[in-house]
């Protein structure tokens, strides 16, 4: 089963918590797909067509703690460590934190209301070796816009120090990945690390514009450095042959962003830093238009 919410001109289709039961990724506000009412066009897909492949991912899923959990280090096997917005998660080795691992899933309680237009998550931690938390999330159509508002309060003894990202998966009218596709950022575009010897063949990049060379048939990925003066920040993609985009724009300062995809998915992801201290908040905001040419 899921939520649907809509506006004149979208159609927002959310996944019931629970209906992904995986340690990833943040089980409120799951969006599976949008639909534009002009033109019928979609946007979202899924991370694998692989049976059983891939973490679970579809449309727009976001995550905390990607490569910075919180309470994870420190603990024997056996012991558990909280993941904002899925549950308490057993640790099943002594090795590194690792997103792909299927960690056992002790679910945080999750309170739902619902309105034609919107959905509105809390989500409260059971509480792990001092760590405490509530998450508040709203996702709101108006519009040809979705906006997902973001509350952390921190109701436990020690800070929260992690990420978030969202990992939108998307493939604009199912469209595969190439020449068709463009994705623009609010600044030039520069990259902070050395990528594959694939992904420098297939990208290319000139000021705030990167396009593909060709169709995509492996994994590319890059990491981007952040966005230094645009706040919000934007990234914006368009396929002319599908002849519709997507924009999401953010409140927050970006730490990096990252561009991960095969030969039916792309997905930029902007990392935001989470800090808060005991006793406080941090809010945030990511807003996607969506637009035909």
């Amino acid at each position: 089963m899921n939520t649907v919410i809509k506006s004149d001109q979208l159609t927002v289709k959310i996944s019931k918590p629970g209906n992904y039961g995986g340690a990833r990724f943040d089980w409120t506000g799951f969006v599976q797909q949008v639909t534009l009412a002009a033109g019928n066009h979609t946007f979202c897909t899924l991370e694998s067509l692989i049976d059983g492949a891939g973490t679970g991912g579809i449309g727009l899923c976001n995550e905390f703690g990607i490569s910075t959990p919180v309470g994870y280090d420190g603990l024997a096997i056996g012991e558990c460590f909280p993941k904002v917005g899925v549950g308490l998660l057993t640790m099943i080795d002594n090795e590194p934190y690792d997103f792909f691992k299927s960690y056992p899933v002790r679910p945080f309680p999750i309170q739902v209301e619902q309105g034609p237009d919107y959905v509105r998550y809390v989500s409260k931690a059971l509480p792990c070796n001092g760590y405490a938390f509530r998450l508040e999330k709203e996702l709101l159509v108006q519009g040809a816009t979705l906006t997902i508002d973001y509350a952390l309060h921190n109701v436990g003894e020690k800070p929260i120090v992690t990420s978030e990202y969202v990992h939108n998966f998307l493939a604009i009218d199912e469209q595969p990945i190439g020449p068709d596709y463009v994705l623009n950022f609010s600044e030039d575009i520069h990259l902070i690390e050395e990528p594959s010897a694939y992904t420098q063949d297939i990208l290319h990049i000139e000021g705030q514009n990167l396009g593909w060379n060709k169709q995509v048939e492996d994994m590319f990925y890059c990491r981007l450095a952040e966005f230094k003066t645009q706040v919000p920040y934007y990234w914006e993609i368009t396929n002319k042959h599908a002849g519709a985009g997507l924009r999401e724009r953010g409140s927050n300062p970006a730490s990096f962003t990252a561009l991960w995809g095969v030969g039916h998915v792309l997905s930029p992801e902007v990392f935001i830093a989470i800090n808060v201290s005991p006793g406080g908040t941090q809010r945030w905001t990511r807003s996607y238009d969506f637009f035909t040419l």
